[in-house]
């Protein structure tokens, strides 16, 4: 147990030395802290397992405390929890080449299993790298997104729009922006969005990359 100073390492040696491959409430947990010296509070170290993408909260005992079971057996010969025992969609999510922002807005959420939270996530990114780049930080959401990349006067330029290909490139990806603050990043901010589907959570996390991409490779009108 050496070098454990948080619930969430705590809970990452207990998943590795095999204590939860049976189950235990959340009272197992919290004594079983108690007794090896930590002083972590309940709430910690329920959120901790809670958090933990390989533990399964398996509902609740008789008396109504929190079950938590192993949900991917310990690879104690590499020492990690990658490669067989994960899911496919881990797999495919790890090999992703999203673009950095996107990667470091979504990918602890999206691991976690907060898939709402992590699509969210990426689409607040999208909204902040526009204003970011285009300097109108005085605009949020749709208003942002149609002055910003306006076919007609843009902020922020796709290509050099001589032609009417160059205008509809602009103008489709400005209703793609638009579209992804109305149908994606708006409702998973207000509403309780329940998703719970790793492979659309990653297609929408992928789309919020491309759109990352897209503001990196635009160019800033001269003003």
């Amino acid at each position: 147990m050496k070098g454990i100073k948080t619930p969430t390492q705590f809970v990452r040696w207990l998943w590795e030395t095999g204590y939860l491959a049976s189950d235990r409430s959340l009272w197992d947990v919290k004594s079983f802290s108690d007794k090896s010296g930590y002083s972590f509070t309940n709430a910690a170290v329920h959120m901790a397992l809670k958090r933990a993408h390989f533990i399964s909260n398996i509902g609740k005992n008789s008396i109504g405390v929190p079950l938590f079971k192993q949900k991917y057996p310990y690879d104690a010969e590499s020492d990690k929890f990658e490669g067989s025992s994960l899911p496919k969609y881990i797999d495919i999510f790890m090999s992703l080449n999203l673009h950095p922002e996107i990667k470091k807005a979504s990918s602890k959420l999206f691991l976690d299993g907060h898939y709402s939270e992590a699509i969210f996530a990426a689409f607040k990114k999208i909204n902040n790298m526009v204003k970011a780049k285009s300097g109108r930080k005085d605009l949020d959401g749709v208003g942002l997104m149609t002055t910003v990349f306006s076919k007609n006067s843009p902020i922020l330029k796709l290509n050099s729009l001589e032609s009417q290909t160059d205008k509809d490139e602009q103008e489709g990806f400005m209703h793609l922006f638009v579209g992804a603050i109305l149908g994606i990043r708006n409702p998973k901010g207000h509403d309780e969005i329940i998703q719970d589907d790793p492979f659309k959570t990653i297609e929408y996390i992928c789309f919020a990359s491309l759109l990352a991409k897209t503001i990196d490779s635009s160019h800033k009108t001269l003003t």
